[in-house]
C-alpha cells in the first residue's frame, strides 16, 4: 500500500464525497488511498494549515502534496492518461479561480452532511482513517 498515492478530502463535503466516489469507480488499478481532511492520517501527512482549512482536494504522492488544479490534473492523468491533455490545456491560475469559487461556495452549492464519509464495504480497504 506505500506505493499508492493519498487523496485527502473534506469527509463532509457532498461534493467530495461525489469526487472520491467518481475517482473510485475509474480506478481500475486501485492506484489510489483515500482519507479524510479530518482524520488522523491527514494529520501525520499534511500542514497543520492544510488540515485545519478545509479548503482543498490535496493528493499526497512521492512525498509531495499537490493542491486545488494541481492536485485535479494529478488525479485524471493518473486515470486517464490519454485524455489527460484537455485538462492541462486549461492554464492553473484559470483553474484555480474556478476551482476556489466552487470551493468556497460548495457547500451552498452542493450541500453538507451531518457525518463524516463512511466508505462501502468493498471501498473500505481503500480508506484511511
Amino acid at each position: 500500500m506505500k506505493d499508492k498515492d493519498i487523496i485527502f478530502f473534506d469527509a463532509v463535503c457532498e461534493l467530495c464525497d461525489g469526487f472520491v466516489n467518481f475517482i473510485f469507480k475509474r480506478d481500475p488499478n486501485k492506484q489510489f488511498l483515500y482519507a479524510p481532511l479530518q482524520g488522523k492520517t491527514a494529520q501525520t501527512y499534511l500542514k497543520p494549515e492544510d488540515v485545519k482549512a478545509l479548503k482543498s482536494i490535496i493528493l499526497f504522492s512521492e512525498g509531495k502534496s499537490l493542491k486545488e488544479s494541481f492536485a485535479i490534473k494529478a488525479i485524471m492523468k493518473k486515470i486517464y492518461p490519454r485524455l489527460s491533455f484537455l485538462i492541462a490545456l486549461i492554464p492553473n491560475f484559470i483553474f484555480n479561480k474556478i476551482y476556489r469559487f466552487i470551493a468556497k461556495r460548495r457547500y451552498a452549492f452542493f450541500g453538507k452532511k451531518e457525518s463524516r464519509y463512511q466508505a462501502s464495504q468493498h471501498q473500505h480497504k481503500y480508506f484511511l482513517p
